[in-house]
C-alpha cells in the first residue's frame, strides 16, 4: 500500500503536529494506515493525549470506537506479548470509561480477561 514502509516517518510527523493532530492521527489509524501502524500507533495516540489531554475531547467517538475495535480484533496477539502496547492500550480504554464509553468498557474487560488467561 501507499504507507508501507512509513511507519517511522508517520510517528515523526505525528510528533512534531502533536496533541492537536489527535484527530485526524486517529482517522488515519482505523482507516489506511492501519495495516501499516497499528498496533504500535496506539502509543503515539496514547503519548500526544498524554502531553494534552484536553484534545480528546476533540475526537470524533465513532473514529476512537473504530479505532479500539480494530486494536482488539485485529492486534491483541501482539499487543498482550509487549507491556507498554498492554498499557497504553488499558490507558485509552480507561480514558473512554471516563467519559461514560460503553463499548470501551466491554473491550477493556476482554484484554483484562485475555492478559490474565494467556
Amino acid at each position: 500500500g501507499i504507507l508501507k514502509g512509513k511507519s517511522e516517518k508517520y510517528h515523526q510527523l505525528m510528533q512534531s503536529i502533536g496533541p492537536s493532530g489527535i484527530s485526524s492521527a486517529i482517522k488515519i489509524l482505523s482507516t489506511i494506515g492501519s495495516t501499516e501502524f497499528l498496533p504500535s500507533g496506539v502509543s503515539w495516540i496514547v503519548t500526544q493525549l498524554k502531553k494534552d489531554i484536553s484534545q480528546f475531547e476533540k475526537i470524533s467517538v465513532k473514529h476512537l470506537n473504530h479505532f479500539i475495535k480494530l486494536l482488539y480484533v485485529d492486534h491483541i496477539a501482539t499487543i498482550k506479548k509487549d507491556q507498554r502496547l498492554i498499557t497504553d492500550f488499558l490507558w485509552l480504554l480507561n480514558k473512554l470509561i471516563e467519559k461514560g464509553n460503553s463499548t470501551a468498557y466491554l473491550f477493556r474487560e476482554n484484554v483484562i480477561v485475555y492478559k490474565k488467561y494467556n
